[in-house]
């Protein structure tokens, strides 16, 4: 304790970053409905190991709807027609974490439009890839990004960075370290696969990575770029420009 007081006295210890209570309040809106839909994954999983363990089979032609209102509709008369008690309940389950959802995303959307945020969002949304969800969780989590100092340090708090085993000399590199922003690098990563759709200099990278690595490692490859990029709209207050072709 003598040694943590001298050291605060020296200016040797630096403090941790702490928003207001507003802020913190905004960002637990956006974790929210991070967890809302980590829940509706879920029940969705459930619903199908049930459907799979008594054996009914589910159409191409059903599973292209993605959920839709005439799949699920399809789902009740299942229900109706073997009289499973247990998928009705998961059913009911299902629509109420629709609702939640929905209404989750209303609160983002009003989020995105108010005066402390608007110009904030309107500037991350020029960001191929980047919509009301991934631009809301960005503002929510990152809140200051003054407070990385250059990209590296931002990669590090995402997670984008491999982790090391050192042996004197030698350093060997593995995978993603598991100490993460795990909201920030799985929206990243999904909103990673829509921009390399609409930025062809995205796509023509991402095409160069997978000569010599998988989709999934390629694809982190374009997250790391596209992290970097918003870094430099948020600081520059500037519209993304694509490049040209």
């Amino acid at each position: 304790a003598r040694k943590l007081a001298s050291a605060l006295k020296n200016g040797q210890l630096k403090g941790i970053y702490v928003p207001t209570r507003s802020k913190q309040l905004d960002r637990s809106v956006v974790r929210e409905r991070y967890s809302i839909a980590r829940s509706l994954r879920r029940i969705k999983a459930q619903i199908k190991s049930h459907l799979a363990f008594f054996n009914i089979e589910v159409s191409e032609e059903k599973l292209d709807q993605h959920w839709s209102r005439r799949y699920i509709s399809w789902l009740e008369s299942v229900q109706c027609d073997t009289r499973d008690d247990r998928l009705g309940l998961m059913i009911d389950r299902l629509h109420s974490m629709r609702k939640l959802k929905l209404k989750a995303n209303q609160v983002l959307r009003k989020m995105s439009k108010s005066d402390e945020y608007s110009n904030l969002y309107n500037t991350l949304n020029s960001v191929p890839g980047i919509g009301v969800v991934t631009g809301m969780l960005l503002i929510g989590e990152i809140i200051d990004m003054n407070r990385f100092p250059n990209d590296d340090c931002l990669c590090s708090y995402v997670g984008f960075i491999p982790t090391t085993n050192s042996s004197g000399e030698k350093e060997k590199k593995g995978n993603l370290t598991q100490r993460c922003n795990k909201r920030l690098r799985s929206a990243l990563i999904e909103s990673s696969w829509s921009a390399i759709r609409h930025d062809q200099e995205l796509l023509l990278k991402y095409e160069t990575y997978r000569e010599r690595m998988n989709g999934k490692r390629a694809i982190v490859k374009i997250a790391r770029i596209l992290l970097r990029r918003i870094r430099h709209v948020w600081l520059n207050e500037v519209s993304y420009q694509k490049a040209e072709i």
